[in-house]
């Protein structure tokens, strides 16, 4: 039997995998250590960290 491809899932897989690599990636590295004066650096490693948590649940929960 073939399924039809449902390429919007693989897409959202494909956006949760580069996220999860940029939460590891400052989770892992001085990077999330950044105060508000930071500017640029620290808005990116809140919206990573927080994008991060969101989309292991999301990827766990895409039908494989």
């Amino acid at each position: 039997m073939s399924e039809k491809r449902q390429s919007n899932f693989e897409l959202l897989r494909i956006l949760c995998m580069v996220l999860i690599v940029g939460y590891h990636i400052t989770g892992q590295t001085r990077m999330n250590v950044r105060g508000i004066g930071d500017g640029i650096e620290y808005y990116y490693s809140i919206l990573i960290g927080s994008a991060g948590r969101l989309v292991c649940n999301t990827f766990v929960m895409i039908k494989t």
